[in-house]
Parts: C-alpha cells; structure tokens; sequence
C-alpha cells in the first residue's frame, strides 16, 4: 500500500509505505514493480490525478488503457469522506481498501498469507 505521508502509511498498517507527497520517481517505481505483484494506491484525495497517472507508470499502461507491461497489477483507492488516511479511523480505511479491490476484481487474500493489515 503507498501512501502519502508517514501518519497515513502508520493508519493503513504495517503493509504500507509513504511517498512523502505525491511525486515518485523512476526508481521508486521500479522498486515497486521488482519487488510486489500488487500496488495499492492511497493516495490524498486531492492528488487523485496523479494517482491515475502513477498507477499507469507501475503497470506499464498508457493514457489509453491496454494492458499493462510489468506485470504489476494496481488497485486505486479513492479515499471518501477524510481529507487523507491518517485522519480516517483504521477500520474505515481498511474497508475502502478491502472494497476497491473487490470493486477492480483483486482478492487481497491472494497476495498476502495472513492480515495484510
């Protein structure tokens, strides 16, 4: 899970780690793809244009979809209701997370052996 910031990534859990905003660069994202199948995407509200276009640098996608080159697959999640994940109570962020990916056809469960939370 890539978050924002530090207190965000503390929020989702011990899966998650911060960009320390909202740039990313070619490195990181290698380091993404090299080393997990799945990407989930958590990024501000207010940042939901560059969550689009860094899920398409993870996967390998283009502006006009098709699939993906890295074999990396992304789920976003559009954080509701809270300005970011570290003022959203855990459960409630947890659950926008379990039903993005339920909503982009991604079983968490697949990727992880036990709570990835």
């Amino acid at each position: 899970m890539v978050t924002e910031g530090a207190f965000d990534a503390m929020r989702v859990g011990r899966c998650a780690v911060a960009t320390f905003g909202t740039g990313i660069k070619d490195d990181q994202v290698q380091i993404l793809r090299d080393n997990w199948p799945l990407v989930v995407l958590l990024l501000d509200p207010d940042a939901e244009d560059k969550q689009a276009t860094l899920r398409q640098r993870i996967e390998g996608t283009t502006v006009f979809g098709g699939a993906g080159s890295s074999g990396v697959k992304c789920v976003s999640v559009k954080l509701e209701g809270y300005k970011d994940a570290g003022e959203c109570p855990a459960d409630e962020v947890r659950r926008q997370i379990v039903v993005a990916a339920i909503n982009e056809g991604v079983d968490l469960r697949r990727y992880s052996r036990g709570n990835p939370f």
